[in-house]
């Protein structure tokens, strides 16, 4: 009896997705605390984010010069990982201004992080940035157009109050002056904006299939459409998923080819309008999904202008490629004109004015924090290829949820261990930040049960 129930109330479990997220919370948690070791030490974030750019794209640079060379090596990576066509050109200027606005996300979104990251605790940043789906579905909201249940917007609220409480508690033991704690606060704030919108940019560039002739729907980017998920209401075995009646009633059904997991085939526009005829504001959604929103939506403005609709969608190891040139780009100025003349003097002027005095980061220091800064830069990297690997393969908001999943392993470990100057520590878990934990929980689980169902009626 109890197994049967605790069945019912198990979500549906992908163990190829259970064991990528697993292995993306780990890599996540040593690249956060390294992260957060290099910048205490070394406050210098356009230097660390230069060097994960440039490090990030060498080794992405190699794998896919590797497989154009032993083509055979393609078949060990899951598909959309690399190349699939040895004989195309690396490099193109089409899909360089495709990526173009992701990259700008990738280095506006780090420079902020990072810049917070070197201000505040851990713990704030992780639980700053676990606000990332309440700000997906406002800009799908805002942007798309999508209409969203009631229970999705019930479901986040707990994870709000947790992150809330997190921050508040983590803001009573904070050594920071109040000055620097408030602007880490705003600079990591503008981070999260920064990485929502990459995820939703990101997420239509991944997944949009430029063959499908249907209309690109965004609803089925940021919505579970998958005919294994139910419909809101509950029934009584897994066999009722796949009843006719209740396929036509909860879920949405696939009328096109499969081409991925969750591609914009499963939510057509005449699907939209056979679950919802009687509705008569189906037209004007329907006008409003095939326009894009247009006037509002910067992405759909960008695509229309240079025709990137006709690029076509590139692999995982190239958007790395790509997106890390692009940061590298962009980053290179600001560490050449700001934060390099600041290096040179913190380690020359000091002991030509006073030859008895040392300077703050001595030789040795700076070679442990070069080896140190590869170290984070490699598991950076891979970090980002399974990033990239989830954002393509599951909607937006069902992986922001595994983003805050990442952030709650994160902040548990950075509860645990406290960086600072001279030293890290453990420390012990207070009750207010494990009440902070528990709502977080409550909120992933009545989101993932309830919260990302199919699409309200207007």
């Amino acid at each position: 009896m109890f197994t049967s129930i605790f069945v019912k109330l198990l979500p549906p479990i992908s163990i190829k997705t259970t064991i990528t997220c697993l292995i993306w919370y780990t890599v996540s948690s040593i690249t956060s605390q390294l992260t957060k070791v290099i910048l205490t030490k070394f406050p210098y974030p356009l230097f660390l984010s230069q060097c994960q750019f440039l490090i990030g794209a060498s080794l992405a640079l190699m794998v896919i010069l590797t497989s154009k060379k032993f083509p055979q090596l393609i078949t060990i990576f899951p598909d959309g990982v690399v190349p699939s066509d040895t004989s195309r050109s690396i490099f193109s200027i089409s899909l360089l201004v495709k990526i173009l606005p992701l990259g700008i996300f990738q280095f506006t979104g780090k420079f902020f992080s990072l810049t917070a990251t070197s201000l505040i605790p851990l713990v704030t940043v992780s639980s700053i940035k676990a606000l990332s789906p309440l700000l997906i579905v406002l800009g799908y909201r805002i942007i798309y157009q999508v209409i969203f249940p009631y229970i999705t917007y019930l479901s986040l609220t707990p994870l709000l109050v947790g992150v809330i409480l997190i921050i508040i508690s983590d803001s009573n033991t904070n050594i920071s002056t109040e000055e620097l704690n408030n602007s880490g606060v705003v600079y990591c704030l503008i981070s999260t904006i920064i990485f929502a919108a990459q995820n939703i940019y990101g997420k239509q560039l991944m997944s949009w299939d430029n063959t499908d002739i249907n209309p690109h729907n965004p609803a089925s980017l940021v919505l579970n459409t998958d005919l294994s998920r139910p419909g809101t209401p509950m029934v009584d075995s897994n066999e009722d998923y796949f009843s006719d009646n209740l396929k036509s009633k909860f879920v949405r059904q696939r009328t096109g080819p499969f081409q991925l997991p969750y591609s914009t085939s499963d939510l057509t526009l005449n699907e939209k309008k056979e679950n919802h005829s009687s509705n008569t504001n189906t037209s004007q959604y329907t006008q409003i999904v095939e326009q894009n929103q247009t006037n509002l939506n910067p992405f759909a403005y960008f695509i229309d202008k240079f025709q990137l609709d006709k690029v076509s969608k590139p692999d995982k190891l190239t958007l790395i490629l790509y997106c890390s040139l692009v940061g590298s780009a962009f980053s290179i100025f600001g560490f050449s004109m700001n934060e390099l003349p600041k290096i040179y003097t913190e380690f020359t002027t000091a002991e030509l004015l006073d030859p008895t005095t040392t300077t703050k980061v001595t030789i040795s220091d700076f070679v442990t924090i070069l080896i140190l800064v590869v170290l984070d830069s490699l598991s950076h990297f891979i970090q980002s290829l399974l990033a990239f690997h989830l954002l393509g393969s599951i909607p937006a908001l069902s992986y922001s949820i595994a983003s805050m999943m990442k952030r709650i392993v994160i902040i548990t470990v950075s509860m645990l261990v406290v960086v600072q100057a001279n030293e890290s520590h453990f420390r012990q878990i207070t009750s207010q930040q494990s009440i902070g934990l528990g709502l977080i929980a409550i909120g992933l689980y009545s989101y993932d049960r309830w919260g990302s169902r199919s699409l309200k009626p207007r």
